[in-house]
């Protein structure tokens, strides 16, 4: 303290002003009196999801996914198999076109497919197909499969599901064996494509539920029978610890399961809500006097297919006797027609048929390899993150003039350290992504990077404004 004051005398005395010594407090709280207001802002674009309301988060998001997708570490249930119906190559069995009334022939070869399966200890059995209401000339094949299927769904180490095409009239032989859980909605045909005509992004329904007001006006939630891949995976916990009960959670984001014991999982997924009769909202099917649909849905976009074995489905059911690898097994049975075959844009998974596609998401609901968005909180938290990286990188590594002889790039800004943060960052986001199958909303945290490195540096007076030209 004496060396500055006699600093400052001598400087007083000399007619000398020496400069000011720097304030580094000072500096600090403009950072933070200007950081507090900023992430509140960006808290707030980020809750209402304004940038998702312009499109710049879903461009981004599905741009990411389109390449982040092909690095990401496949995970595949290894007791799922498929068994295939090729109509070019029948066997013997005769012609098949799914959803025909002729089709029910095959009930009967089902029926027996089906108790050859069961009698291998096969896990779980479903079969991908339409499932009509029974006509009158087909009644014997019809009670076979009906049949097949009580004595399946009876054994305490088996289930058996069917495909019911959605609006389809009832199966009242069929019916009477399963339980709503125990039947899948064909959710191939409720595939949805989103995103400039399903070009980068497809969209599987996991789900739907209907609030209705209830007599004394609380809501009431309906669960229709759901699509087949979670059908199989309700089947598949009920083997291993009693039925559960499932529910579309939009505050949460995901389904709900409820065992009788109290015990709950969560399964995150995309969950949107529209009122009954608004544009865009289904309203077939709604019982009684439903306001709300929820749909749960899955995003469909992996870079890697899963090869699942493949049988055909003659030679399985000509088969003598089924080896051990049918025991524990989860089996979809399915057709190689044109109209099951789906254009889920680029990708393994493109033009693939229905059957494959349900086996994929069964093996995903039971494996969590899926992608998903991070929960909120994690994703504030990276906000803040990026935001400080942003911050730092500005401090340490503020923008420079390279010398480009091109005209008016003769003397180009670069930002070093913002493309030095965002390239680290889209790093650790495929690696998360790769091994988690987990994603951020990218917009959100790139503007967060764009208000550390620019914004809140110049607010807070920590870089000078550039001078207009001439006035250097």
């Amino acid at each position: 303290m004496g060396e500055k004051a006699t600093l400052l005398s001598e400087s007083v005395a000399n007619g000398v002003c020496l400069p000011p010594v720097p304030n580094k407090k000072s500096k600090v709280a403009r950072v933070l009196l200007w950081s507090v207001p900023m992430l509140l802002l960006l808290f707030g674009i980020f809750w209402v999801h304004l940038l998702n309301v312009v499109g710049g988060d879903d461009w981004i998001e599905r741009h990411f996914l389109r390449y982040a997708s092909h690095s990401a570490v496949t995970r595949r249930d290894a007791r799922v198999m498929i068994i295939t119906i090729d109509p070019a190559r029948t066997d013997g069995l005769g012609e098949f076109d799914d959803g025909t009334i002729a089709n029910q022939k095959w009930r009967a070869a089902h029926a027996e497919l089906l108790a050859k399966l069961v009698g291998a200890q096969a896990r779980l059995v479903a079969f991908d197909l339409t499932f009509p209401a029974p006509a009158a000339q087909y009644t014997a094949e019809n009670s076979k499969l009906a049949d097949a299927l009580r004595a399946a769904n009876a054994s305490p180490r088996s289930r058996a599901l069917v495909g019911y095409e959605r609006a389809m009239d009832a199966n009242p032989a069929i019916d009477a064996v399963l339980t709503k859980e125990q039947m899948g909605l064909v959710s191939v045909r409720e595939l949805t494509n989103d995103l400039e005509s399903g070009q980068y992004l497809a969209r599987v329904l996991l789900a739907e539920s209907l609030v209705t007001p209830s007599a004394l006006g609380a809501q009431e939630q309906l669960v229709r029978p759901v699509p087949l891949p979670l059908a199989m995976y309700l089947a598949d916990q009920e083997l291993e610890r009693g039925k559960p009960s499932v529910s579309v959670d939009p505050s949460r984001g995901g389904l709900v399961l409820r065992w009788p014991n109290g015990e709950s999982r969560f399964i995150q997924t995309e969950v949107s809500v529209c009122e009954i009769g608004s544009t865009g909202c289904d309203p077939q099917g709604n019982p009684g006097n439903a306001t709300e649909l929820r749909r749960a849905v899955m995003p469909l976009w992996m870079g890697t297919a899963l090869d699942f074995p493949d049988r055909s489905y003659a030679a399985v059911l000509n088969q003598p006797t089924l080896g051990e690898n049918y025991a524990g097994s989860v089996l979809f049975v399915g057709a190689l027609t044109d109209k099951e075959k789906q254009a889920l844009g680029p990708g393994a998974l493109r033009d693939a048929y229905g059957v494959h596609v349900h086996a994929r998401v069964f093996s995903d609901l039971v494996k969590g390899s899926y992608p998903r968005h991070a929960r909120p909180l994690w994703q504030l938290i990276s906000l803040v993150a990026v935001l400080a990286a942003g911050l730092l990188a500005r401090l340490f590594m503020p923008i420079k003039s390279v010398k480009i002889p091109i005209g008016w790039l003769k003397d180009f800004p670069l930002p070093v350290g913002f493309f030095i943060v965002a390239g680290v960052y889209l790093f650790v986001a495929g690696l998360i992504f790769r091994y988690y199958y987990v994603f951020f909303d990218l917009g959100y945290q790139l503007l967060a990077l764009l208000v550390g490195y620019f914004a809140i540096p110049r607010l807070a007076g920590l870089v000078e404004a550039p001078a207009p030209k001439g006035k250097e």
